[in-house]
Protein backbone atom coordinates (compact mmCIF):
# COMPACT_ATOMS: atom_id res chain seq x y z
CA UNK A 1 0.00 0.00 0.00
CA UNK A 2 1.20 3.50 -0.83
CA UNK A 3 0.16 6.67 0.99
CA UNK A 4 0.67 10.00 -0.75
CA UNK A 5 0.17 13.09 1.41
CA UNK A 6 -0.38 16.57 0.01
CA UNK A 7 -0.96 19.79 1.89
CA UNK A 8 -3.80 21.60 0.12
CA UNK A 9 -6.14 24.54 0.25
CA UNK A 10 -6.16 27.92 1.89
CA UNK A 11 -5.86 26.51 5.42
CA UNK A 12 -3.26 23.86 4.69
CA UNK A 13 -5.23 20.69 5.28
CA UNK A 14 -3.89 17.26 4.39
CA UNK A 15 -5.23 15.15 1.55
CA UNK A 16 -4.22 11.50 1.45
CA UNK A 17 -4.25 9.30 -1.63
CA UNK A 18 -4.06 5.64 -0.63
CA UNK A 19 -3.37 3.16 -3.41
CA UNK A 20 -2.37 -0.47 -3.86
CA UNK A 21 -0.56 -2.62 -6.39
CA UNK A 22 -3.80 -3.16 -8.32
CA UNK A 23 -3.90 0.56 -9.11
CA UNK A 24 -7.03 1.11 -7.04
CA UNK A 25 -7.06 4.27 -4.94
CA UNK A 26 -9.12 6.24 -2.49
CA UNK A 27 -8.61 9.79 -1.31
CA UNK A 28 -9.29 11.03 2.19
CA UNK A 29 -10.30 14.71 2.42
CA UNK A 30 -10.03 17.14 -0.48
CA UNK A 31 -9.58 20.65 0.84
CA UNK A 32 -8.44 22.04 -2.50
CA UNK A 33 -5.88 21.57 -5.28
CA UNK A 34 -8.05 19.05 -7.12
CA UNK A 35 -6.04 19.49 -10.33
CA UNK A 36 -2.78 18.62 -8.56
CA UNK A 37 -4.30 15.58 -6.89
CA UNK A 38 -5.75 14.41 -10.19
CA UNK A 39 -2.41 14.90 -11.92
CA UNK A 40 -0.73 12.65 -9.35
CA UNK A 41 -3.33 9.94 -9.93
CA UNK A 42 -2.96 10.17 -13.72
CA UNK A 43 0.83 10.04 -13.47
CA UNK A 44 0.63 6.85 -11.41
CA UNK A 45 -2.22 5.29 -13.41
CA UNK A 46 -4.53 5.14 -10.39
CA UNK A 47 -8.23 4.38 -10.56
CA UNK A 48 -9.96 6.48 -7.90
CA UNK A 49 -12.72 4.43 -6.28
CA UNK A 50 -13.97 6.85 -3.63
CA UNK A 51 -13.62 10.28 -2.07
CA UNK A 52 -13.88 9.82 1.69
CA UNK A 53 -14.35 12.75 4.05
CA UNK A 54 -13.46 12.78 7.72
CA UNK A 55 -15.83 15.67 8.44
CA UNK A 56 -17.68 18.53 6.81
CA UNK A 57 -15.56 21.62 7.49
CA UNK A 58 -14.80 23.61 4.34
CA UNK A 59 -11.03 23.15 4.53
CA UNK A 60 -11.51 19.39 4.08
CA UNK A 61 -14.19 19.42 1.37
CA UNK A 62 -13.51 22.46 -0.81
CA UNK A 63 -12.05 20.43 -3.68
CA UNK A 64 -14.63 17.64 -3.72
CA UNK A 65 -16.82 19.01 -6.51
CA UNK A 66 -13.87 19.58 -8.82
CA UNK A 67 -12.35 16.16 -8.15
CA UNK A 68 -15.69 14.43 -8.72
CA UNK A 69 -15.92 16.09 -12.13
CA UNK A 70 -12.38 15.06 -13.03
CA UNK A 71 -12.60 11.44 -11.88
CA UNK A 72 -16.26 10.45 -11.61
CA UNK A 73 -15.51 8.98 -8.18
CA UNK A 74 -18.34 9.01 -5.63
CA UNK A 75 -18.03 11.01 -2.42
CA UNK A 76 -18.82 9.82 1.10
CA UNK A 77 -19.35 11.59 4.41
CA UNK A 78 -20.94 10.79 7.74
CA UNK A 79 -24.71 11.07 7.78
CA UNK A 80 -24.36 13.45 10.73
CA UNK A 81 -22.17 15.88 8.77
CA UNK A 82 -24.10 15.79 5.50
CA UNK A 83 -26.16 18.89 6.31
CA UNK A 84 -22.96 20.81 6.97
CA UNK A 85 -21.83 20.26 3.39
CA UNK A 86 -25.11 21.59 2.01
CA UNK A 87 -25.12 24.88 3.93
CA UNK A 88 -22.18 27.20 3.52
CA UNK A 89 -23.03 28.99 6.76
CA UNK A 90 -22.20 25.74 8.60
CA UNK A 91 -19.10 25.02 6.54
CA UNK A 92 -17.47 28.42 6.57
CA UNK A 93 -16.37 31.21 8.79
CA UNK A 94 -16.91 34.82 7.75
CA UNK A 95 -13.41 35.16 6.29
CA UNK A 96 -13.91 32.28 3.88
CA UNK A 97 -17.24 33.04 2.22
CA UNK A 98 -15.59 34.11 -1.02
CA UNK A 99 -14.12 30.65 -1.55
CA UNK A 100 -17.32 28.65 -2.00
CA UNK A 101 -20.85 29.56 -2.98
CA UNK A 102 -22.43 26.15 -3.63
CA UNK A 103 -23.10 22.95 -1.70
CA UNK A 104 -20.68 20.04 -1.83
CA UNK A 105 -21.85 17.14 -4.00
CA UNK A 106 -22.14 14.13 -1.70
CA UNK A 107 -23.14 10.81 -3.25
CA UNK A 108 -23.38 8.61 -0.15
CA UNK A 109 -23.61 9.01 3.60
CA UNK A 110 -22.07 6.68 6.17
CA UNK A 111 -24.34 5.81 9.07
CA UNK A 112 -22.48 3.09 10.95
CA UNK A 113 -19.07 1.85 11.94
CA UNK A 114 -17.49 -1.20 10.39
CA UNK A 115 -15.79 -2.51 7.28
CA UNK A 116 -16.13 -0.98 3.83
CA UNK A 117 -14.51 -1.94 0.55
CA UNK A 118 -13.73 0.24 -2.45
CA UNK A 119 -12.38 -1.76 -5.36
CA UNK A 120 -9.70 -3.88 -3.76
CA UNK A 121 -9.08 -1.48 -0.85
CA UNK A 122 -10.56 -2.53 2.48
CA UNK A 123 -10.90 -0.24 5.48
CA UNK A 124 -12.72 0.13 8.75
CA UNK A 125 -14.89 3.13 9.65
CA UNK A 126 -14.72 4.41 13.24
CA UNK A 127 -17.07 7.11 14.49
CA UNK A 128 -15.12 9.92 16.17
CA UNK A 129 -17.45 12.85 16.90
CA UNK A 130 -16.46 15.91 18.88
CA UNK A 131 -14.71 18.19 16.41
CA UNK A 132 -17.94 17.89 14.45
CA UNK A 133 -21.03 15.84 15.13
CA UNK A 134 -20.21 13.37 12.37
CA UNK A 135 -16.45 13.03 12.55
CA UNK A 136 -15.06 9.79 11.13
CA UNK A 137 -11.73 8.00 11.36
CA UNK A 138 -10.69 5.58 8.63
CA UNK A 139 -8.52 2.63 9.66
CA UNK A 140 -6.51 0.98 6.90
CA UNK A 141 -4.21 -1.69 8.24
CA UNK A 142 -2.08 -0.10 10.95
CA UNK A 143 -2.86 3.43 9.73
CA UNK A 144 -5.47 5.80 11.12
CA UNK A 145 -6.75 8.80 9.17
CA UNK A 146 -8.28 10.87 11.95
CA UNK A 147 -9.20 14.23 10.41
CA UNK A 148 -9.10 16.96 13.05
CA UNK A 149 -9.63 14.70 16.06
CA UNK A 150 -5.98 14.23 17.03
CA UNK A 151 -2.83 16.12 16.11
CA UNK A 152 0.81 15.75 17.10
CA UNK A 153 0.75 16.46 20.85
CA UNK A 154 -2.67 18.10 20.55
CA UNK A 155 -6.35 17.52 19.82
CA UNK A 156 -8.93 19.20 17.62
CA UNK A 157 -11.14 22.14 18.43
CA UNK A 158 -14.61 21.59 19.82
CA UNK A 159 -15.89 25.19 19.75
CA UNK A 160 -17.06 25.19 16.11
CA UNK A 161 -20.46 24.19 14.75
CA UNK A 162 -21.30 20.63 15.82
CA UNK A 163 -18.39 20.42 18.25
CA UNK A 164 -18.57 18.94 21.73
CA UNK A 165 -15.58 18.80 24.09
CA UNK A 166 -16.69 15.71 26.00
CA UNK A 167 -17.39 13.82 22.79
CA UNK A 168 -14.06 14.92 21.36
CA UNK A 169 -12.11 13.57 24.32
CA UNK A 170 -14.10 10.34 24.22
CA UNK A 171 -13.14 10.00 20.57
CA UNK A 172 -9.48 10.77 21.25
CA UNK A 173 -9.39 8.08 23.92
CA UNK A 174 -11.29 5.67 21.68
CA UNK A 175 -8.65 6.03 18.98
CA UNK A 176 -5.67 5.88 21.31
CA UNK A 177 -7.07 2.88 23.17
CA UNK A 178 -7.08 0.75 20.01
CA UNK A 179 -4.71 -2.11 20.72
CA UNK A 180 -1.33 -1.74 19.09
CA UNK A 181 0.66 1.15 17.70
CA UNK A 182 -0.88 2.90 14.71
CA UNK A 183 0.52 5.60 12.48
CA UNK A 184 -1.83 8.57 12.84
CA UNK A 185 -2.43 10.76 9.80
CA UNK A 186 -4.11 14.00 10.95
CA UNK A 187 -6.04 16.59 9.00
CA UNK A 188 -3.27 19.16 9.43
CA UNK A 189 0.47 19.15 10.03
CA UNK A 190 2.74 16.18 10.75
CA UNK A 191 2.03 12.50 11.29
CA UNK A 192 2.28 10.93 14.71
CA UNK A 193 1.59 7.56 16.34
CA UNK A 194 -0.60 6.02 18.99
CA UNK A 195 2.36 5.37 21.28
CA UNK A 196 3.64 8.93 20.89
CA UNK A 197 0.29 10.46 21.77
CA UNK A 198 -0.42 8.10 24.66
CA UNK A 199 2.91 9.09 26.18
CA UNK A 200 3.24 12.76 25.31
CA UNK A 201 -0.06 14.37 24.35
CA UNK A 202 -0.71 16.85 27.19
CA UNK A 203 -4.47 16.83 26.65
CA UNK A 204 -4.64 13.07 26.92
CA UNK A 205 -2.33 12.97 29.91
CA UNK A 206 -4.26 15.73 31.67
CA UNK A 207 -7.49 13.84 31.15
CA UNK A 208 -6.01 10.63 32.53
CA UNK A 209 -4.31 12.19 35.57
Amino acid sequence: MNIFKKNVGVYGSNSYIISNDDGDAIIIDVGGNADDLYAYMKEHNLNLKAILLTHGHFDHVLGVNALRKLTGAPSYISKDDYDMTQRTDFMLNDKMRNYIDEPINIDHTIDKEGPMKFGSIELNVIKTPGHTKGGLTYQIGDNLFVGDTIFFHSVGRSDLYGGDEAELMDSVNKVLNLEGNYTIYPGHSMNTSSEEERANNPYVNAKRS
